[in-house]
């Protein structure tokens, strides 16, 4: 059998064109329905007093979200503030209501408790055309 000589030539878009064209770059379709299972996930993790800080987010762009109040950095890392303002950070923990579920790094805590479930999300809102 004789040994023949052709090529074949494959043409594709570069990977920052297909992450894109398929809503997976920073500002895409999935990556807003991954930030939006995130918060959606979240939420029984995050300090509750009267729901002020849980209720009271926004999303600056699709991969982000940001809580509003101004307490809502030293409710994440969890340490008491003191003083006059400007407070000062001291070494003492907060304690919350609905601890230990509620609590500091919610976003952190929740991963690791749901982030699997998450991704097969992601997963099946891709596979349902996202």
């Amino acid at each position: 059998m004789a040994e023949s000589n052709f090529r074949i030539s494959v043409k594709m878009n570069n990977a920052k064109k297909i992450i894109k064209d398929h809503g997976l770059d920073e500002n895409g379709s999935i990556t807003k329905f991954l930030r939006d299972e995130v918060g959606r996930y979240s939420e029984p993790y995050i300090p509750y007093k009267k729901g002020t800080l849980k209720n009271n987010k926004s999303y600056p762009n699709n991969h982000s979200i940001k809580y509003n109040e101004p307490y809502a950095r030293y409710q994440y890392y969890g340490k008491v503030m003191i003083g006059s303002p400007p407070k000062k950070v001291s070494n003492k923990n907060l304690k919350y209501n609905g601890a230990p579920k509620r609590g500091a790094r919610w976003n952190t805590r929740m991963w690791s408790d749901r982030g699997k479930e998450i991704c097969k999300n992601v997963e099946n809102h891709i596979k349902n055309g996202g």
